[in-house]
């Protein structure tokens, strides 16, 4: 095989590569939900609130990650807070098709429609028009800690597997979601997003083992140009 035609061969397998790894978002990682947040280092911050507002839930961060079976948060405050009891409640925002149409407009900010909500570890189904619709959900209750003490930050998780009691039908139609955090007051002072979030799958052993062909297809082009 001519040189040239070995370059051309290998920059078409690495322009493959390059496609596949650019087609993966989010972060593929599993989460211990134990409140040590050291497994999220390398996570990168999905949205943010760098203005402190003074009230008593004062959202700073929110991160993201997946693997093949939960989904992934972590919510850091501005300063320590007493939350999920006593009256200080968390909710998170999904919006499952990543369309504000279909769901509820938190706040009427029109960042966000909320398909399905937490209210703390509870999960309910919403509408564009209802807030809670009364439906029922089946392995959805959000897993949080640390729960229903002060804290500064708080990791939680959400089964992938969560559906719709009555259809069965999955919560997650899509891989492509949104995501916000706010509390029962009524301003985007208590407003944490909306942050899209793609679903990342772990990257195959083949792709690693393509680059190393790609390189050494490279390597022996290089060496050919220079004899």
């Amino acid at each position: 095989m001519k040189a040239s035609n070995i370059l051309k061969s290998g920059f078409c397998l690495f322009g493959a590569f390059a496609l596949c790894i650019s087609a993966y978002a989010g972060t593929y990682k599993t989460i211990t939900l134990d409140g040590d947040f050291s497994d999220w280092v390398g996570v990168p911050i999905l949205s943010s609130n760098t203005t402190a507002t003074g009230n008593p839930v004062d959202f700073l961060t929110l991160y993201a990650a997946n693997d093949e079976n939960n989904l992934y948060l972590r919510v850091v405050y501005n300063d320590p807070v007493a939350v999920n009891f006593g009256g200080t409640t968390i909710y998170i925002a999904l919006d499952n098709d990543n369309n504000l149409a279909t769901g509820f407009n938190i706040f009427g900010n029109n960042l966000i429609g909320s398909d399905i909500g937490w209210s703390n570890d509870f999960p309910f189904v919403q509408t564009s028009s209802n807030f809670n619709t009364g439906e029922s959900l089946d392995n959805a209750a959000a897993a949080i800690a640390l729960y229903s003490t002060t804290v500064s930050e708080q990791e939680i998780g959400i089964s992938r597997s969560a559906t719709y009691t009555a259809s069965g039908d999955t919560i997650f139609p899509s891989n492509t979601i949104g995501l916000a955090m706010y509390t029962s007051g009524t301003t985007q002072d208590d407003f944490l997003g909306a942050g899209t979030y793609t679903f990342a799958v772990p990257e195959p052993e083949h792709f690693a083992m393509i680059f190393v062909g790609v390189v050494g297809l490279l390597a022996v082009a290089r060496r050919r140009f220079q004899a």
